[in-house]
C-alpha cells in the first residue's frame, strides 16, 4: 500500500469518472482501480500506519463513490469472471458503506437537534 501507484489509481480514477483522463482505459484496467481503491480504504479504516502521509486525511466515502462510479461503467463480458466478480463484490461493499455512513450522519443531526430542542415529554 505503501507506494505511489495508490495515489496514481487515485488521481486516473478522479480523472477518469469526470472525463478529463487523457489515455483510453480497460475495463480490466479499472477493475484493478477498484480493486486498489478498495484495499485503500480498508487501511484508511484501519488506520494503518504504512498509509501514504498524502491520502491518510482523506475520508473513505470519496473512495467509495469512486469505485461505485467505476463499477457502472465496466462491462461483464469484456473481463474475465473472476476479475469482474471481484469488482462486484468491492462495488457491493463500496455502496453499503457509503449508505451506512449517510445513515449514521442522519442520525447524529437528528440527535444533536433533539439536544438543541430540549427534553420532551416523553424524555426520562
Amino acid at each position: 500500500m505503501n507506494d505511489d501507484r495508490s495515489i496514481r489509481v487515485l488521481h486516473d480514477a478522479e480523472r477518469y469518472v469526470v472525463g478529463s483522463l487523457r489515455r483510453e482505459t480497460i475495463d480490466t484496467e479499472r477493475c484493478e482501480w477498484i480493486d486498489a481503491l478498495f484495499q485503500m480504504c480498508r487501511a484508511l479504516e484501519e488506520n494503518d500506519a504504512q498509509v501514504l502521509p498524502s491520502i491518510r486525511d482523506m475520508a473513505p466515502d470519496v473512495a467509495y463513490r469512486l469505485i461505485g462510479r467505476l463499477f457502472q461503467g465496466i462491462l461483464k463480458d469484456r473481463v474475465p469472471p473472476a476479475v469482474y466478480s471481484r469488482a462486484a463484490k468491492q462495488a457491493g461493499v463500496a455502496s453499503r458503506r457509503i449508505m451506512k455512513n449517510v445513515e449514521d450522519k442522519a442520525d447524529k443531526a437528528k440527535t444533536k437537534r433533539r439536544k438543541d430542542e430540549g427534553p420532551t415529554l416523553f424524555d426520562p
